[in-house]
């Protein structure tokens, strides 16, 4: 069954139904939503760039935010995960947020689900070096596999 959620754009509707958790969820009018098909680095993950660590997690937060600023997301749901969270692939302003984030570098094909959906933007992306391909990074799966 696919359920579409809409919602106003105005900035002020914006702060009071959407609250974006990491680079790859954010609770829409109290529905959590994971984007389908994507995984971005955890609020708490570290990456490395020149040398030095940085928050690649809260770095993807932002990008995530900065690329529905002026739009809410309209999301179709594909399925329920086993944490109640609705797996969803959205878009703002008619352009597919999975796809926005991994070709910026701030999230990367989650092949495991997407059987590659995604693959032509993850490679755009190493291969301009957007994001976390500018440094050091574990795969988000991994990170969290392991932090758990």
């Amino acid at each position: 069954m696919l359920a579409i959620c809409y919602l106003a754009s105005s900035p002020s509707t914006l702060a009071q139904d959407l609250y974006i958790k990491d680079g790859d969820s954010f609770v829409l009018n109290g529905t959590e939503i994971r984007l389908w098909g994507i995984d971005a680095p955890e609020f708490e993950q570290e990456c490395i760039k020149n040398q030095i660590s940085y928050p690649c997690g809260q770095v993807s937060k932002m990008a995530l935010e900065s690329l529905m600023a002026e739009n809410m997301p309209i999301c179709t749901k594909k399925y329920k995960d086993r944490y109640g969270r609705d797996i969803s692939q959205c878009t703002v302003g008619g352009l597919d947020l999975g796809s926005m984030m991994v070709n910026i570098g701030h999230a990367v094909d989650y092949e495991r689900y997407s059987k590659g959906f995604y693959q032509h933007e993850q490679a755009t992306a190493q291969k301009r070096k957007s994001g976390l391909w500018t440094g050091e990074f574990e795969m988000p799966w991994i990170w969290k596999r392991n932090k758990i």
